[in-house]
């Protein structure tokens, strides 16, 4: 018999194991592939950065503006869209920070001032951002401020209307 030889078993195992590991590869390589593609054509995956929401757009179909956790439906795809409140969060921590001698540590004690203080109808953000440093630091270096989509560590074509710092040119 065949199984209990231990060559034979080593060697349909490390078969086994070598078309596993292609298979995943293969795996990584289409969904690299389709990130990219779908950035390229200025849609967005996953959640909105602080200042945006998602809108689910479908030719021939009314657009649909999803809330942050709403999944996007199967028969549309997801663009982003300015927030305008949370937009003027994001255009004063710009301010903030650009101010000479101004640290991401004060941004952040001056964003988490800000937010705690306000009153019924002031500052309200989304209930599932942790302001932290790292946080506030990942905002300020984001390239979708400017409008441009970004998948992995390239950035696409600028999209007008999703530009929150400086001109939409």
């Amino acid at each position: 018999d065949l199984t209990d030889d231990l060559g034979v078993r080593n060697i349909v195992r490390a078969a086994a194991d070598s078309s596993a590991t292609f298979e995943r590869q293969e795996i990584i390589a289409r969904a690299k592939s389709g990130g990219r593609k779908v950035a390229s054509l200025g849609r967005w995956l996953g959640r909105a950065p602080l200042g945006y929401r998602r809108l689910a757009l479908a030719p021939n179909r009314e657009p649909m503006r999803l809330e942050n956790g709403e999944r996007c439906p199967p028969d549309r795809y997801c663009t982003l869209i300015v927030e305008p409140v949370e937009a003027e969060i994001v255009r004063w921590m710009f301010d903030e920070y650009a101010k000479q001698g101004t640290t991401g540590g004060t941004v952040l004690r001056l964003l988490r001032e800000k937010v705690k203080t306000a009153g019924p109808g002031g500052t309200r953000l989304r209930p599932d951002l942790k302001w932290t440093l790292l946080s506030v630091f990942s905002r300020l270096q984001s390239v979708t401020y400017l409008g441009t989509i970004r998948y992995g560590r390239r950035a696409y074509q600028k999209h007008k209307r999703t530009v929150i710092l400086g001109d939409a040119d």
